[in-house]
């Protein structure tokens, strides 16, 4: 006898539940095929930048950098079209390190290309074939190399000599010729900051420098604190965008002044006790500042500098080198926003050729900073 029975309920939710099973597995084989071939459109990328650059090079010999733009208006790059959106272009740089050898007769090169997409931000470096996701598109899209001065207020903590002509003396020989630095004893800037911070066109100064001496501590006969009226003029110039850039013992918890002004270097000031100390910084953040204008070195890389240590205070901001003393506390710079700490100044105002250009990189990236604040 001829059965006339059709699928009962069990069975067609049994047939509906393989049908959707196979359509996710196509589903998301098709997304992984798109995926893969957008990827490898990304890397043909990555490789055509390259490819272009070490033509650039050699015409160039003396570039460190090249922005995409440049080498598709020099006839270098013929495009940079977005695979996820043909409307789109995309825009990156790439960063030349010179591998230069008295055995060679030519110069190798290393190259890190920052490719910059709608939904694609990633750092290529050549040396050691690894790919990270990448602060100069995401973090720091201004071109800090389009700064042409760069007006530094410095105010030293002591008023000898010896000191007044220290930081102007470093960015002679690390700012490119672009950082302009006027020194200032902080007693001075104290008895009268107004006339100091603006002039009839608004600000004088791109980023104020609090250091760097090792005066700034408990020693009563140097009034190293900010004055009343010095507060009041540094939080209206932080709060016009302003850059501050506060050195070794200014934060501290007897500095009342200085105290009142850590929430614009996200930093909290507790009693001032003394954490071990070292001469070598670790980089433990990678972006502009670690590579313009000197590449100082990528993660893990320790520098040298002058003895230092933090007393009391905490970063909570964007930690780029810390002491190499394993303790995470042990903050040597960080920066929130367009402000930075840094805790240069403890032997005797001296500093390392290191960080020297670490003082001119945190200059410029603070100034890049503001550009991209406004």
């Amino acid at each position: 006898m001829k059965n006339n029975k059709g699928f009962t309920m069990v069975e067609l939710l049994a047939v509906i539940i393989i049908l959707g099973i196979l359509a996710t597995v196509a589903i998301g084989a098709g997304s992984y095929y798109i995926y893969r071939s957008r990827k490898k459109a990304y890397d043909r990328m990555f490789d055509a930048a390259i490819n272009a650059t070490e033509q650039y090079a050699m015409d160039n010999p003396k570039s460190n950098s090249v922005s995409f733009e440049d080498l598709i208006e020099s006839g270098y790059l013929s495009g940079a079209v977005d695979p996820s959106d043909s409307s789109k272009t995309c825009t990156g740089k790439v960063l030349i390190t010179h591998n230069n050898s008295d055995n060679k007769e030519l110069t190798s090169n290393n190259y890190k290309v920052s490719l910059c997409c709608d939904n694609y931000n990633y750092t290529y470096s050549t040396s050691n074939k690894t790919y990270s996701e990448d602060a100069y598109c995401k973090m720091d899209s201004y071109n800090v190399e389009d700064v042409e001065t760069i007006k530094v207020l410095n105010i030293y903590p002591d008023d000898s000599n010896s000191y007044r002509d220290r930081l102007k003396n470093w960015m002679s020989s690390y700012g490119l010729g672009k950082i302009e630095v006027t020194p200032v004893y902080i007693g001075n800037y104290n008895s009268n900051p107004e006339s100091y911070m603006t002039t009839g066109d608004g600000q004088k100064y791109d980023v104020i420098v609090f250091g760097f001496a090792d005066v700034n501590g408990p020693r009563v006969q140097y009034g190293n604190d900010l004055s009343d009226a010095a507060v009041v003029a540094v939080k209206k110039y932080l709060d016009s965008g302003g850059s501050a850039l506060f050195g070794h013992d200014t934060m501290l918890s007897y500095h009342k002044n200085f105290v009142s002004l850590s929430s614009y270097v996200c930093v909290s000031v507790k009693a001032a006790n003394t954490h071990p100390g070292s001469s070598k910084v670790v980089i433990s953040r990678e972006g502009i500042f670690t590579d313009y204008p000197w590449q100082i070195g990528g993660l893990g890389k320790k520098l040298t500098i002058p003895y230092s240590h933090v007393t009391g205070q905490t970063s909570n901001g964007d930690i780029w080198l810390t002491f190499d003393t394993g303790s995470g506390n042990d903050v040597y710079l960080s920066t929130c926003g367009n402000n930075a700490l840094i805790q240069t100044g403890h032997s005797g105002g001296e500093a390392e050729p290191d960080e020297q250009k670490i003082i001119a990189n945190i200059i410029f990236y603070m100034v890049s900073k503001k550009q991209g604040l406004d």
